[in-house]
Formats: structure tokens, sequence, C-alpha cells
């Protein structure tokens, strides 16, 4: 995962943030220029698949107030910062 920033002539970049365990990541204080984030939901094999944003991703992206892109093996997903969320493109 990461944030994707704006730069001041307009460009988005990625800034990474460490890797997680499955199911979790610590998240780094977001830059001034954040304009989004965006993590992955991989599930393990012996994991259930469960398709949609889970609570704390809903909370964090109201917390961070920016959206938030989540790529599963189904779509890409956006929350918006009011915790809505719907899919912006199936895989």
């Amino acid at each position: 995962g990461g944030w994707i920033t704006r730069s001041l002539a307009g460009s988005l970049q990625v800034q990474r943030w460490p890797a997680g365990d499955s199911g979790s990541i610590a998240i780094p204080p977001k830059p001034d220029t954040a304009v989004a984030s965006f993590h992955t939901h991989p599930y393990a094999p012996h994991e259930i698949f469960v398709h949609g944003p889970s609570g704390a991703d809903i909370q964090t992206t109201e917390i961070y107030g920016v959206p938030d892109y989540i790529i599963d093996k189904q779509s890409i997903m956006r929350v918006d910062t009011s915790g809505n969320w719907s899919d912006v493109d199936k895989l």
C-alpha cells in the first residue's frame, strides 16, 4: 500500500508504506500532499475471501480525509471520505 501524492507541478507520485502482515499494515503519517491511499486485500489460501472494505479501512479513510483504493482478487474499490464504497473496475 501507500500514499498517492500530488507534486507542486501537478504530477501524481506514490509513497510506499512498509510491508504489512496478512490482514494488517502500519500506516505512516499522511503527507500534506496526499490525495489518496491504496492497499491490497491479498487473502492467504487459508483465509475466507470477503469482498469489500473492512471496518478499519472505512475508519482509516474517514480519519485521514482522503479516498482509499483497495485492490482484491475481484475488483478495484474506492472508499470515499464518508465511508461509502463502490467498485471502480472489475478484475
